[in-house]
Formats: structure tokens, sequence, C-alpha cells
């Protein structure tokens, strides 16, 4: 007696190899000294800068420089990854950096 078709196990997919992903990567200790201080900037330095900043010139101009952190993404990205933005955005951030330059030049005159 045959026996049906549908009786047949499918083949079990592969298992993916296990990653460890909670190990921290075999790196040269110059690239751990980057790491570091990558580390201290972000979560240190920068906070302490800003919040000088806030007191030491006003809180409108403050808080644009403070907002103007997706600008810098348009040129790192392009050197870190080679990927080319549209011409609008290049322009869009020539405006926007051209407005802050005026903020910035005239931003303190006020006090």
């Amino acid at each position: 007696v045959p026996t049906p078709a549908h009786t047949h196990s499918p083949p079990t997919p592969p298992t993916p190899p296990i990653t460890r992903w909670y190990l921290l990567p075999s790196l040269p200790s110059e690239h751990w000294r980057r790491v570091a201080f990558g580390v201290f900037i972000v979560t240190f330095l920068c906070p302490t800068l800003r919040n000088y900043a806030l007191f030491q010139i006003p809180l409108a101009l403050a808080l644009t420089l403070g907002s103007i952190g997706p600008i810098y993404a348009i040129p790192l990205v392009y050197v870190m990854k080679g990927e080319r933005t549209t011409w609008e955005a290049k322009a869009w951030t020539i405006v926007a950096v051209a407005g802050v330059a005026i903020m910035c030049a005239f931003g303190l005159e006020g006090e």
C-alpha cells in the first residue's frame, strides 16, 4: 500500500548560530581609547557645555543652536557612508545654516 504524499514531514530549517550579543568585541587598544573618548564626550562633555551655554547666551539662541543637530547628519552620512543626498536637502541645509548664522551674528545684540 503506497503512503500518501502529505505524510512526509517537511525538512527542518537549519538553526541559526547563537550570537553572544552581550560580549564585548575584540578591538585593539587604540580603538577602545577612541570608544572611551566618544563615550566621555557624549555622556559628560556635551551636556555640560550645553548647560553652560544656557546660562551664557540668550535662551532662544541656545535652543536654536541645540536643535541644529540633524543638520550635521547630512555631511556626516556622505563622509562616513558615501551616501548622497538630494539637492533639496542640500539647499534647505544651506538655508538653515544661514539662518543660524544670522541668529548668532545678531542674537547677542540685545544684551
